[in-house]
């Protein structure tokens, strides 16, 4: 999948395609060795996914500063509440109350 700023470039040539009346059937991308013909909707899809991995890279960050703030004793209980937050609102699977001052369930 290219980047997001190969993304926005691909769509813009896109965009200046059709805006000359170019019939465009579908996008080859070059993979290795080889072209892989793609519809023209997956420009949209890479979009989209590069703004949830950065959205997943932000959310892993905070998640990661708040659990060496715990390690170092240092969360107030505010900061314990929204760590307790982010666990539950990014676990998909099978929610579990997590007591962050005692590290145990709950």
């Amino acid at each position: 999948m290219p980047t997001g700023e190969e993304t926005l470039e691909i769509r813009k040539r896109r965009g200046v395609a059709l805006e000359a009346n170019q019939t465009i059937q579908s996008l080859v991308y070059p993979h290795g060795n080889m072209d892989i013909r793609l519809p023209l909707w997956i420009v949209e899809y890479w979009l989209e996914a590069n703004y949830i991995l950065e959205a997943k890279i932000q959310w892993h960050a905070a998640i990661t500063w708040l659990q060496q703030k715990k390690s170092q004793g240092t969360l107030g209980l505010l900061t314990q509440l929204m760590l307790l937050v982010l666990i539950l609102t990014t676990t998909t699977s099978r929610c579990r109350l997590i007591s962050v001052s005692k590290g145990g369930d709950v």
